[in-house]
């Protein structure tokens, strides 16, 4: 491999590396040490979010790991390579993947590295490396070279990533019904397609639609190819793991046959779900880097199935409150730390929110106990009207509430919190003394984060920096 440059820590200043591999813990501990070299460093949570995130000009260097899902390593590798050939790629691998990595050095891969954390400073040193050596230096084969990129290559992409951001910002704000349409519109404009589906596994194991087929005649016909229990066209995509091609003869004789596309939804290893394009143009090849992108738009529905996996989750457990009608604490922390364990197996961003309202003491004490069940209860009202549904609300001590935001970062935070505070700041409620003006102190706080590594250790971090925001007075927010 390659020997320690022995660099200056400050030299990596406003050096941006954005980083996916599998191993949730090797990307957490990596992100620790470049940043304490001075790297700035973004976790994308898999081969499609790393996809999607990844602008030529916002990154400097892409390190990818060779076992990433959908796209994988390689796969990254080319469409970094095709559209921002100056971006030096470093791939991560073990070593079962390690001939998997070498075959991407020939690819252009500047280096490829085992996930170890043993020696951290070697990825430090390699990104330091990367950076200085000119990539139009490095060597390719002309047989394993890439493709040469279109003239019009930038502009193309230009649509796909507009849709893969409105997935991305559908998924964090709308409703998971409506965010399913979109995936499915967005599939069948990427595609050329006429329709979409998004089906999931039903109790039989098999696979049923929960996005509406087309209102055509062949309806029926296309219903049942792709949802036959026995080897339906997705119980095949489900076997087989990957993306499949296929088409359905003509309905009646003399119909043009139908061509399909569909691939799997992984979260992670479990599969959550099949999309599927039909009606697919079928006197023009189909672009293979059109279904790039679609398999990439697969990948953020499964997210979407898996909000609307948790939201039933949380639906059958929720013993409320009474008197705010949140989540009970001892259900709260119970919810919660599934949905961390959840965010740290897959590397999913999670918020914790602790509302408390300023001076409830003295209003209980001015206007009474009801009083201030009211302003409990108008807060709390608050909350559930400003975060999804998917989110949890519990009543985490008498006058406090808390919330976990979950795939939610750093902008979600913020703008969620402010939200809250001018949203508490407008209450307004009566008193024999006239209208009474609430408000509240909040502390936010982000996972993950050094020193973070439970629950517990997520709301400790959350209601120091509520007490903080007391400290400065009421009306405030500080984020941990």
């Amino acid at each position: 491999m390659y020997n320690s440059l022995n660099m200056d820590t400050s030299s990596p200043d406003n050096i941006r590396v954005l980083l996916a591999d599998p191993d949730t813990a090797f990307c957490i501990s990596a992100r620790h040490t470049l940043e304490k070299h001075g790297f700035s460093v973004l976790i994308a949570h898999d081969g499609a979010d790393l996809l999607a995130r990844f602008v030529p000009d916002q990154f400097d260097v892409v390190v990818a790991g060779v076992s990433l899902r959908r796209p994988n390593g390689l796969d990254i590798l080319r469409h970094i390579k095709k559209h921002s050939p100056a971006t030096p790629v470093i791939l991560l691998c073990e070593d079962k993947s390690e001939e998997t990595a070498e075959a991407g050095i020939r690819e252009g891969a500047f280096a490829y590295l085992h996930t170890s954390t043993d020696d951290l400073g070697e990825l430090a040193d390699t990104i330091m490396e990367a950076i200085e050596t000119p990539q139009e230096n490095l060597i390719i084969s002309d047989l394993d070279a890439p493709v040469a990129t279109k003239p019009n290559a930038p502009e193309q992409n230009e649509y796909p990533i507009r849709l893969m951001n409105d997935l991305i910002r559908s998924t964090a704000t709308k409703p998971l019904a409506e965010t399913l349409q979109l995936v499915v519109a967005s599939s069948a404009k990427i595609l050329k397609a006429a329709y979409a589906v998004v089906l999931r596994s039903n109790s039989a194991a098999a696979f049923q639609a929960v996005t509406p087929y087309d209102s055509e005649s062949e309806n029926d016909s296309m219903r049942a190819f792709i949802e036959n229990p026995k080897d339906g066209f997705a119980v095949r995509i489900a076997k087989a793991g990957k993306t499949l091609i296929d088409a359905m003869p003509g309905v009646k004789k003399g119909y043009p046959s139908l061509q399909l596309v569909g691939t799997p939804m992984f979260i992670g290893d479990q599969l959550v779900g099949i999309l599927i394009a039909y009606a697919l143009p079928t006197d023009q090849p189909i672009d293979l880097e059109r279904v790039t992108w679609f398999e990439m738009f697969a990948a953020q529905g499964a997210l979407t199935l898996e909000f609307a996996h948790i939201q039933d989750e949380n639906a059958h457990l929720a013993p409320d409150d009474p008197m705010t009608g949140v989540l009970k604490r001892e259900v709260f922390l119970e919810m919660a730390d599934r949905e961390f364990r959840r965010s740290w197996r897959y590397n999913h961003s999670l918020t914790s929110i602790v509302v408390d309202v300023d001076s409830m003491s003295i209003l209980n004490l001015k206007y009474g106990r009801e009083f201030g069940d009211v302003v409990l209860r108008e807060v709390a009202n608050v909350c559930r009207n400003i975060v999804r549904s998917v989110d949890l609300i519990g009543r985490y001590e008498a006058d406090t509430l808390t919330m976990l935001l979950l795939m939610t970062g750093q902008d979600g935070a913020r703008t969620v919190a402010e939200r809250l505070r001018v949203g508490v700041n407008a209450i307004r409620l009566g008193s024999s003394e006239g209208l009474v003006q609430i408000t509240a102190t909040i502390g936010v706080c982000v996972y993950p984060r050094n020193g973070c590594a439970s629950i517990f250790d997520l709301l400790t971090l959350t209601a120091n920096a509520q007490q903080m925001a007391r400290r400065l007075g009421p009306n405030q927010i500080v984020y941990a």
